[in-house]
């Protein structure tokens, strides 16, 4: 749907009653909230003279003071989300490398020593980084760009004295309105009582819109120019569900969405029963439902819904957080707390899926990182990580529950080389007479077009496949899910991606092998009951939306999954094929 207000003409001057007006966004966020809006706009920048040469040491002690601050700051909000189990931590960790970039505070510095004001050069240096990050399609390098942007409006409003919570009105069950919000943001407005997000850009996969899936904070994105129709104080309703937005609703409005709260908050209480009840469909037909995980904390939330198991961790964010490689050492000692705590649960561990965005000292810059050395592709080119990687994973295998994964596969080729190296560390670990788990199951994502019209040659080489349904849909349609301008082509209900999905799990249904989903489709209640008559026989979702995915696991029936499945699959258009999965 398109990114933009139904209304975009402003209330009329001096008329007595509000109306009521309704915007249409992006859902990022599950949930609705009914609260007094909030709007917070970003600090201008005034063109101010060049500095006089006795005045530069002085701008140069104001941006190391606001920068010093700014760091304190993210700083305290990471002690802080230790204890929030599910807060990605990560996310927070690399917002800090940004922060401190040595490289970019070096370059801001030599422009106020060339005479410009510290508030110039903050906001001249961001928007060159994140200018150069915007003008790509990667999706990892697009979140960049979005941290960048929101460090460079933090420094700039320090430099002004302006606090990040300043505008946000006082009480709880505030709205807020921005044009962006950043990670870092969505947990100090948390603790300062917002409970709903409305934004002008960001994307579904960007950091702040996995932040607040992960806190529960229902959130709607890329509504175009929000922030200049709304005003502060106004009644708003934000239904994350929908990505709509109601100001000041009429009376009847009021009670139709108070309606759907109630019987929210009840479906709630009852989903906690849930917990207990094993993931099958109303047939008895099992289906593995799993989590995907960022962090050590958020595994007991996993164990305490009984998830099946962990479906994806994250590699490369145990490695982005340290800025490098981690060793052999540090590698075993993570990958074997996580077995642990997750035991007996099945953990599928994915080797680091890098791309040019993550550098680490050790990528070159790419004209079109998406298209380039990422994944399984930069793995084989840096074989020494990965023997290291292979070589930690199984040793710390001692527990039998860890699965390995291989990231962005796009060939047969790609497959024999890396299970080539697999055998070779196997081999080598055998005759040091080092202990591991010989049978550790080997998995393989699908991630492209290229993946999934091979899958039955790849399948037969492992013992499990994941769908990357993100990834999957954003190649296949040629539309990056992060950029608002074609959000509406990124549609994971598009016959085409479905027919890939098909021929996977197809595939795997041939070869006895398990095939999961991992992404946001796995969560969406209108795929459930799809992907499970195709064949898919694993979901794996964030860890908040485990028990909504069991409901609906439990009340699908396999019979008539399959029916649905035939039937949607001979439907040729993605609206049509919404319309019947989305049952009003």
């Amino acid at each position: 749907m398109d990114p933009a207000p139904v209304s975009e003409q402003p209330p009329s001057e001096g008329t007595t009653h509000a109306r009521e007006r309704r915007f249409k966004g992006i859902a990022a966020s599950p949930g609705i909230w009914r609260g007094k809006i909030s709007v917070r706009t970003l600090s201008r920048i005034r063109k101010k003279r060049s500095l006089s040469p006795d005045e530069i040491e002085t701008e140069l002690q104001r941006f190391a003071t606001a920068h010093n601050d700014c760091v304190a700051e993210l700083e305290d909000v990471i002690r802080q989300a230790v204890g929030d189990k599910r807060v990605v931590r990560p996310i927070l960790e690399t917002q800090l490398l940004l922060l401190t970039d040595t490289t970019i505070v070096d370059h801001i510095q030599q422009r106020i020593r060339n005479g410009e004001p510290a508030e110039n050069a903050v906001h001249a240096e961001y928007s060159a980084q994140s200018t150069l990050l915007k003008r790509v399609h990667d999706t990892m390098l697009r979140d960049r760009a979005s941290d960048i942007d929101s460090i460079k409006h933090r420094l700039v409003s320090q430099l002004n004295s302006a606090r990040l919570h300043g505008s946000i009105v006082d009480g709880e069950g505030t709205i807020l309105v921005a044009p962006f919000v950043s990670p870092t943001e969505v947990v100090i407005f948390r603790d300062k009582g917002i409970k709903a997000f409305v934004t002008e850009l960001s994307g579904i996969a960007s950091h702040a819109s996995i932040m607040s899936r992960q806190l529960n904070i229902p959130a709607v994105i890329g509504v175009k120019e929000v922030t200049k129709f709304m005003k502060d104080g106004a009644t708003a309703i934000v239904d994350g569900f929908t990505g709509t937005i109601v100001v000041n609703p009429r009376p009847e409005t009021l009670l139709k969405f108070e309606r759907r709260i109630s019987t929210l908050a009840d479906s709630e209480n009852k989903l906690g029963k849930l917990a207990k009840q094993p993931s099958q469909t109303s047939d008895k037909r099992k289906i593995g439902l799993l989590a995907n995980v960022s962090n050590l904390e958020e595994i007991e939330q996993v164990t305490a819904n009984r998830a099946d198991g962990i479906g994806l961790i994250r590699t490369e964010s145990f490695a982005m957080t340290r800025g490098a490689i981690p060793s052999e050492k540090e590698q075993v000692q993570y990958y074997r707390e996580i077995a642990e705590r997750a035991y007996p649960l099945p953990v599928n561990i994915r080797a680091f899926d890098f791309g040019s965005d993550k550098s680490i000292g050790m990528m070159l810059p790419e004209d079109n990182p998406a298209l380039g050395m990422r994944g399984m592709r930069w793995l084989l080119k840096n074989k020494k990580v990965f023997r290291q990687q292979v070589r930690a994973v199984l040793r710390a295998s001692k527990h039998k529950n860890i699965r390995f994964m291989l990231p962005f596969v796009t060939s047969l080729n790609e497959a024999h080389k890396a299970m080539e190296v697999i055998q070779q560390v196997k081999a080598s670990l055998t005759r040091k007479g080092t202990a591991f788990d010989a049978r550790t199951p080997i998995g393989i994502m699908i991630e492209t077009p290229s993946a999934a019209m091979q899958a039955q040659s790849l399948a037969a080489m492992f013992d499990f496949i994941s769908i990357g349904t993100n990834d999957l849909t954003q190649y296949t349609l040629a539309a990056d899910r992060t950029n608002p301008l074609v959000a509406a082509a990124y549609d994971y209900f598009h016959p085409a991606v479905l027919q890939l999905i098909s021929r996977v799990a197809e595939a795997g249904v041939m070869l006895d092998i398990p095939v999961g989903i991992c992404g946001e489709m796995a969560s969406h209640p209108a795929t459930t009951q799809l992907l499970i008559g195709m064949g898919i026989t694993e979901l794996s979702v964030v860890p908040s939306q485990l028990l909504n995915t069991k409901k609906q696991i439990r009340k699908t029936s396999f019979r008539r999954a399959r029916k649905l499945a035939v039937d949607i699959m001979q439907i040729p258009d993605a609206q049509q094929i919404r319309k019947k999965l989305i049952r009003k």
